[in-house]
């Protein structure tokens, strides 16, 4: 079994982390699970572990 130790999913509008602004434009959009399943899918990964890092939920 392969697993992905770390990952994050965010929605922009939610403003929960101020440091991703339009000047880093490959991480300034959303990113939801539907964005990370192929990148496991062709990796092999079995199962994942989602990290909470915003400061509110």
């Amino acid at each position: 079994m392969r697993i992905d130790a770390h990952q994050h999913y965010w929605k922009i509008s939610r403003n929960d982390y101020g440091w991703i602004t339009p000047e880093i434009p490959i991480l300034y959009r959303d990113f939801f699970e539907e964005n990370l399943i192929p990148h496991l899918k062709k990796n092999q990964i079995d199962k994942t572990i989602v990290v909470q890092a915003a400061p509110h939920h």
